[in-house]
């Protein structure tokens, strides 16, 4: 549950068609907003719902938050970062990586975003030399992935549980109904459950 439900402003983001630019004044109070909603995001002892426009670097924040919990706890695997799509997992992991490698070959920063997450990155680091994970040699650590491979994993590791078996997949007459009401209906609201395939 998330404590709070913060909009981070943009100083980029696009005015509306026909409305005044804003002052100096109300940018400088938008920019100071900005910063104190990305300082609270990334508060490991709070939970936030994060809503933001294209662009305004909202994965940026959550590599940050991702560093923030990492830097708090004993095993990597304890931080779980989810997404929808495996390029977007992919892209994540990547971007934690680099932050922890750049942390390490000390490279410079360019903004104060940058700052933060070198130092979050080097909190990381830190902790991984105090628990041996080896994170830049083993990035396999970090938990990244996709809602759908989530689902699967704790389908496998809890067979009884979830009512599914050890192997859950989707059987071809599955496949066969549901792209046919997909291509009846343009989406699959009805579409609840499936059959787990018998050995």
């Amino acid at each position: 549950m998330a404590d709070r439900a913060t909009t981070v402003p943009s100083a980029a983001r696009s005015p509306v068609a026909g409305a005044p630019a804003p002052g100096a004044g109300v940018a400088a109070a938008l920019l100071v907003e900005d910063a104190a909603a990305r300082r609270d995001a990334i508060d490991p002892a709070r939970s936030f719902l994060v809503q933001a426009p294209a662009g305004s670097g909202k994965t940026e924040l959550l590599i940050q938050r991702v560093l923030a919990l990492l830097a708090h706890v004993e095993r990597p695997e304890r931080v779980v970062a989810i997404t929808f799509t495996r390029k977007a997992a992919g892209e994540m992991r990547e971007r934690i990586v680099r932050a922890l490698a750049d942390a390490h070959a000390g490279a410079p920063v360019a903004s104060a975003h940058e700052a933060t997450t070198r130092e979050l990155a080097q909190a990381v680091l830190a902790q991984d030399a105090r628990h041996g994970w080896q994170l830049l040699d083993h990035p396999a650590r970090l938990a990244v992935s996709t809602i759908d491979a989530l689902s699967n994993a704790l389908a496998r590791a809890a067979p009884v549980g979830s009512g599914l078996g050890a192997a859950p997949r989707f059987e071809e007459p599955f496949r066969r109904t549901v792209a046919h009401y997909v291509a009846a209906r343009s989406y699959a609201p009805g579409i609840t459950h499936f059959r787990a395939a018998r050995p």
